[in-house]
């Protein structure tokens, strides 16, 4: 096994419940020692035995890690990614995320699981045929390629934040409207 073309998969999105005086603002990884994360460490011992590339497994407070990874000037050659897991994701569901992640390629299998995610809010917002609803996401960095995760016949509009606001308004007072005339 060649260190420098192996990934190294560390798992970094527990709680730290045993050090929870220590975890409750920042999570384990990012727990100092001797001045530097915990993670550092880690990482240092893999660098020192050859290894160029890591995959943190993130979850509880995972930005935070994130945060961490892209402010560290790493060694020339070290790539440091994080993959966020989920909160509640448990230890086996992170490895399987990872192993899948490794398998599929990092975008593409990011693309995957936003589009599955995607897909899923969609599914739960609109259930039947006859269903109407406003889907809303919040990202002035929206791609393209993610909006194949809704159905063909879905129009997709891209508009500013204060105009998706009057939109829903709008779409909101039609709906009370309609509830209204059946009501009475």
């Amino acid at each position: 096994m060649d260190p420098a073309e192996t990934s190294v998969v560390i798992l970094c999105g527990g709680r730290g419940t045993r050090l929870q005086e220590r975890t409750r603002s920042i999570p384990k990884p990012l727990v100092e020692i001797g001045g530097r994360p915990i993670v550092a460490h880690v990482i240092d011992i893999y660098v020192a035995q050859g290894f160029e590339r890591f995959l943190l497994c993130t979850g509880y407070k995972g930005e935070l890690i994130e945060r961490f990874v892209a402010d560290e000037p790493w060694p020339t050659g070290v790539r440091v990614d994080c993959l966020d897991t989920g909160i509640d994701t448990p230890t086996g569901g992170r490895v399987l995320h990872a192993a899948r992640r490794l398998a599929y390629g990092g975008s593409a299998y990011d693309d995957r699981v936003i589009k599955a995610r995607l897909a899923q809010a969609f599914g739960r917002l609109i259930r039947r045929q006859d269903d109407r609803g406003v889907f809303v996401i919040l990202s002035a960095a929206m791609p393209s390629r993610l909006l194949s995760a809704f159905p063909p016949q879905v129009r997709v509009s891209r508009v500013p934040l204060d105009s998706a606001i009057e939109r829903v308004r709008e779409r909101l007072a039609s709906s009370e409207k309609a509830v209204t005339k059946c009501e009475a």
